[in-house]
């Protein structure tokens, strides 16, 4: 059985809650060392496969991770659009973090 006050514990827990709060935060945190900027027409070009949105941005792209894991893109012109919904300030795309793994894309929302 075990007991609260058994030796080792307390320090297995702390490793326990250590290991699994390291591996969320590295998981969450491998887009900040992608460039962007060098690889932009990469992320149009996958943006296009995954959404069939022709997208050109001419400003910088950011990953964030709070509230939500998110790529922030600036100055977006979407190719194909009329001219009232062909501009944007800010486009984000957000990824569910529980269906990262099924290839299913990251979504778009516009502000």
């Amino acid at each position: 059985m075990i007991r609260i006050n058994q030796p080792g514990l307390k320090n297995f827990v702390i490793y326990v809650f250590s290991f699994i709060f390291l591996t969320l935060f590295i998981y969450l945190g491998i887009p900040f060392f992608f460039d962007y900027k060098n690889n932009q027409s990469d992320l149009e070009k996958r943006i296009f496969e995954n959404f069939d949105l022709n997208l050109s941005f001419t400003s910088k792209a950011k990953y964030n991770i709070f509230p939500s894991p998110r790529l922030n893109l600036k100055n977006v012109e979407i190719l194909g659009f009329s001219e009232n919904y062909r501009f944007f300030r800010k486009l984000w795309v957000f990824q569910k973090t529980h269906t990262r793994h099924k290839n299913n894309g990251p979504r778009p929302q516009r502000e």
